[in-house]
């Protein structure tokens, strides 16, 4: 969610264990319907597609984990569209990633989290 911008939607994430901050590309800027002619304060920030421009949104990020939702709020980076970013992934970085505990176990095609903190918990019902 980015509330000022009244966007909300469900966003699949690479896991990036290099990145410093969470990221959204175009594919998944455009299904959400951001409004780039609101976001301001470009700044230039190296990563997976070279040197791109981000525009910088607060962003409340949910995420599963069992009859709970974890909750996260955090500067989202917001990709500005370019013919060199149009295919690459939004991209989990360690903004999230340093609050989890993190299992990877190739061998056993294991990946897991588990989360250590959050900003918040909020209970789902049960159905």
């Amino acid at each position: 969610m980015i509330p000022d911008l009244g966007v909300y939607g469900r966003v699949y994430f690479l896991v990036d264990t290099g990145s410093d901050t969470t990221s959204l590309h175009p594919s998944d800027s455009t299904s959400l319907r951001v409004p780039f002619a609101r976001l301001g304060n470009p700044a230039s920030l190296a990563g997976i597609g070279g040197v791109q421009t981000y525009y910088a949104a607060e962003a409340i990020l949910l995420f599963q984990e069992g009859m709970q939702m974890q909750l996260y709020r955090l500067p989202l980076a917001i990709a500005r569209p370019n013919q060199h970013n149009q295919g690459l992934p939004s991209l989990l970085g360690q903004d999230i990633l340093r609050h989890w505990r993190t299992v990877h176990d190739p061998t056993d095609s294991i990946l897991e989290f588990t989360v250590r903190r959050s900003d918040g918990t909020v209970m789902l019902p049960n159905t």
